[in-house]
């Protein structure tokens, strides 16, 4: 079950917090070729706004460990989703629900390097 959104908040702030005051080096993984994000916004019915800012312009910068990359951001194709997405739902099963539930599709998105 997915926590109220004001919970997802803190706990995203928390986050946040502990890779800054860290440098980088908690909440963060080194990154070895694409990253795949999705764009599920906690299962509402609206894409997030990340998601639609990167559609409109691609490009943009990602911290990994501290580091910055700039990135591409696409939209994976079906054959793209279909292969990431049982290990997204391993890594995270709220994506399942998320779904299951929302009225719309949830967007896998590959950030290529440039």
């Amino acid at each position: 079950m997915t926590p109220p959104r004001p919970v997802l908040r803190l706990v995203w702030g928390l986050h946040q917090a502990v890779r800054r005051v860290s440098g980088g080096r908690l909440g963060t993984r080194s990154a070895r070729h694409d990253l795949v994000v999705v764009a599920s916004n906690g299962g509402a019915d609206t894409d997030p706004a990340w998601w639609l800012n990167l559609r409109d312009r691609p490009e943009a910068e990602v911290e990994i460990a501290g580091d910055r990359h700039p990135v591409r951001a696409r939209p994976a194709t079906a054959e793209e989703t279909d292969r990431f997405w049982p290990r997204l739902v391993a890594a995270n099963p709220d994506y399942a629900a998320y779904r299951a539930t929302a009225r719309r599709p949830i967007p896998v998105v590959i950030l290529e390097p440039r």
